[in-house]
Parts: C-alpha cells; sequence; structure tokens
C-alpha cells in the first residue's frame, strides 16, 4: 500500500478484500466465489500544519495504523465460513461478474481458445442477453423456460425458424453457462441438459434464400472502397471469400479449410477436402467424401489476384487470419461483411454464407445442369438438391433438369 496525496489531504490506497472504511467484505467475487481484492483508497488526514506532507512522521503512523487494521479485517473475514453462493442471482450478473471474466482468464492460461471465447459472447450478446434480461435467477430457471425459449425462436427478417447449428451453439452456450453455475453452487442442477434440440422447429441450411450473382457483386464492389490502410487486407480476403461463396458454392466451413494446393487456377477447380469449424479442423468434409468443384470463370481473376497478394504460395491455409490459423468466419462477417453490407443498405441476415452457396446452386440449376451434376458440385444427396434448387413444378428449367436427369439415370441401368 502507499501514501498518495490528492484533493487536499492524503490517503491510503492499496488492495484489499474488504473496504477501507468500514472492513465489511466486498461483494465483488473470483469464479470460484471467494473475495477479490479490489484497489481502493481512504482519506488519513487533510494536509495542516499537523500533517504537512506525506512522508512527516505522523502521517505515516497514520497509515500503519489503519494498514494495521485493514489486515486484521481481511483476517476476520477469512476466518469466517464461506456462504454458498445464491440462487437468487440473476443469470445475467453471474454471465457478467463471474462467467465472463473466468472464461477470458482461461483464455489468457491457454486452457481455452480465443475462438470459444468469441462465440460465447455472439451468442450471449445476439440471443441470450434477451432472453435472461436481468431478471431470470438460477433459482426460478426452469427448463420449460429454456425449451419455450428455443421454440419460439424466429428470425426477425422472415420470422421463420433458424437452423439447427445455430440452434446447437445456443443451446451449447447456455448449457455451458449453466453448468458453470452449478459447479459453484448457483444452482443445483442444469436445466439446459433437460432441453432436447431435436423438440426444436429448424430449418436445414440449404433451405432459404440465395443471392443472386448481382447481389454478390454489388457486395465486392462496396468492399472495394473499404479497402485502404490497415484493412485493406482483410478487405480483401472478404471479397475473396464471398467470391468463393457464390462462384464455387462451398459451405462456410469448408471456405475457411480451404488450401492452396486444393485450387488449380489452370483447371479451374477446387478440391474439398477437409472443413474447420470452431477452432477446429476436421479431416474430411460434411459428407465424409472428396468432391472436385469446377468453378465459375468469375471466380478466376480474383482468387488470382488474392495469390498475388499472398506472394504465390504453393501450399497452406487460403485464408488464414493474423496469427496463421483459418479465419473465423463469424468475425469476418461481423467486422466486415455485415457492417458494410447495413451501410449500404444490403441484407445480410442469418445464414448469409449459406445464401451464397444457395445462389451457386441456382446458377447451376439455370445453366442446365441436371440435378446429379449439381449434386456432386454442392456436396449434396440428389433428394437435397431436388428439394432445394428443383422445388417448382411447373417451372421449365426444372421439368428440363429432371428430364435430363431420369435419362441419366435410365442410361446408366441399361
Amino acid at each position: 500500500m502507499v501514501i498518495i496525496e490528492a484533493n487536499g489531504g492524503f490517503h491510503l490506497k492499496g488492495y484489499a478484500k474488504v473496504s477501507f472504511k468500514d472492513g465489511k467484505r466486498l461483494e465483488k467475487l473470483k469464479a470460484d466465489g471467494t473475495p477479490l481484492r479490489v484497489q481502493q483508497s481512504v482519506l488519513l488526514a487533510r494536509k495542516n500544519d499537523t500533517y504537512p506532507s506525506k512522508s512527516h512522521w505522523r502521517v505515516q503512523e497514520l497509515a500503519v495504523a489503519k494498514q494495521r487494521q485493514i489486515e486484521e479485517w481481511e483476517h476476520a473475514i477469512e476466518a469466517v465460513v464461506p456462504v454458498a453462493p445464491s440462487g437468487e442471482m440473476t443469470v445475467t450478473a453471474f454471465y457478467e461478474t463471474v462467467f465472463l471474466p473466468w472464461l477470458e482468464e482461461l483464455v489468457k492460461t491457454g486452457q481455452k481458445s480465443h475462438t470459444t471465447l468469441v462465440s460465447y459472447k455472439r451468442y450471449w450478446d445476439t440471443y441470450l442477453a434477451d432472453h435472461f434480461n436481468g431478471t431470470k435467477t438460477f433459482k426460478n430457471y426452469e427448463p420449460y423456460i429454456g425449451a419455450q425459449f428455443l421454440q419460439n425462436l424466429r428470425r426477425t427478417d422472415d420470422d421463420r425458424p433458424y437452423g439447427l447449428n445455430t440452434i446447437r451453439h445456443l443451446h451449447s452456450s447456455a448449457s455451458g453457462i449453466f453448468a458453470r453455475a452449478t459447479e459453484l453452487g448457483y444452482c443445483k442442477h442444469n436445466p439446459w441438459r433437460e432441453i432436447k434440440v431435436s423438440s426444436v422447429p429448424v430449418i436445414d441450411a440449404e433451405q432459404g434464400e440465395a443471392f443472386t450473382e448481382k447481389e454478390v457483386e454489388a457486395m465486392i464492389a462496396n468492399l472495394e472502397k473499404d479497402r485502404n490502410g490497415r484493412s485493406d487486407w482483410n478487405v480483401q480476403l472478404a471479397q475473396c471469400v464471398l467470391a468463393v461463396g457464390i462462384w464455387a458454392g462451398l459451405r462456410p466451413s469448408e471456405i475457411a479449410a480451404l488450401q492452396w494446393q486444393s485450387i488449380d487456377l489452370t483447371s479451374a477447380t477446387i478440391t474439398v477436402c477437409k472443413a474447420y469449424v470452431y477452432g477446429k479442423e476436421k479431416p474430411t468434409t460434411k459428407t465424409g467424401k472428396d468432391r472436385i468443384v469446377p468453378f465459375r470463370d468469375k471466380l478466376t481473376p480474383v482468387l488470382k489476384a488474392w495469390w498475388e497478394t499472398n506472394e504465390r504460395p504453393e501450399s497452406g491455409w487460403a485464408f488464414p487470419n493474423r496469427d496463421g490459423n483459418p479465419v473465423n468466419m463469424n468475425l469476418l462477417s461481423d467486422r466486415i461483411i455485415r457492417p458494410n453490407c447495413e451501410k449500404n443498405k444490403m441484407n445480410w441476415e442469418g445464414y448469409a454464407f449459406y445464401a451464397l452457396r444457395r445462389g451457386f446452386g441456382t446458377l447451376l440449376v439455370h445453366d442446365g445442369w441436371s440435378a446429379e451434376e449439381v449434386s456432386k458440385a454442392m456436396g449434396n444427396s440428389i433428394d437435397v438438391v431436388m428439394k432445394s434448387y428443383f422445388v417448382d413444378k411447373e417451372n421449365k428449367l426444372a421439368m428440363n433438369a429432371r428430364e435430363r436427369s431420369r435419362a441419366k439415370v435410365a442410361g446408366g441401368k441399361q
């Protein structure tokens, strides 16, 4: 502790688990429920003839006496058996004062990845903060409350259910918060373990709106205006990701895992063989099979420019972050693409990266590709392709594609 001179007096400044003024235990706690040492100060004496300077023996004497008193107060609260955390605490207060600091500390020590922290913050800020709204406590939170929340959750733009991945990550985030609260004694059990994701209405990621080629070209052009200085590299990366989505149709996890050795600019093909999801590399694709995607001509100059920017690499991640790891698609969306779209009054909501992929599938159908050909390029079953891209029975284009598909199957059986 130190003596400081401020506001016409001498103050003792330092850290303690109790109040410098009255010795009461402070409410701020560590993740394990024990008191947190908080920086504070207390007035020792006003500056006058009796106490002329902070080095004067009388001021020093007051400081020593106060420091001993604080130490005695701290010993007193340590001798008391800790009181069990209260279930009356709101989930919001727990998240902000206990859970988040604990998770941040684990990230600092390398026990948790920064991606995990980003994921929790994203799902809390986007969905859970409004649900728990600063009033729901651990004591009064029952499984039916969370189940009804997920059951009624809808996208704001079109009132449709969310996709399965969103619901799974949302459920995992809420369950993780309650699991930590259970460990620390704020609640007796984790109610989210009783809430079944399988009971929640969801839409398949392949369903929904598709971006048109013109819309994505406009997004890429709008981002061009943001290319300057320090942000230039990240903006160009975002442009290239959008281009791969609309002109090669890769899933977001496949874009993140794309490597230069899988891109053949001469034959204009991409070999999709792995995925990267929430900080973890998956050695196979969603279907478990590699696929070769012949990409659109418009993608070639974009990939070549990105290849030149990265000094013509022969291997490695095509879209790395500054640390050399695969790009975090959520951060790329939240920090660069969405703000730019909002600024230019363009829609970028929900499964936006999948809207790029659906746009690619739509382009293939309009080019006359058969259902089998679209299925191979996109890594979907023919049933999914027929359901998602050949849905209009009165559409002449769809009918012709169906006839080609049937003819191909019939020809193969002969």
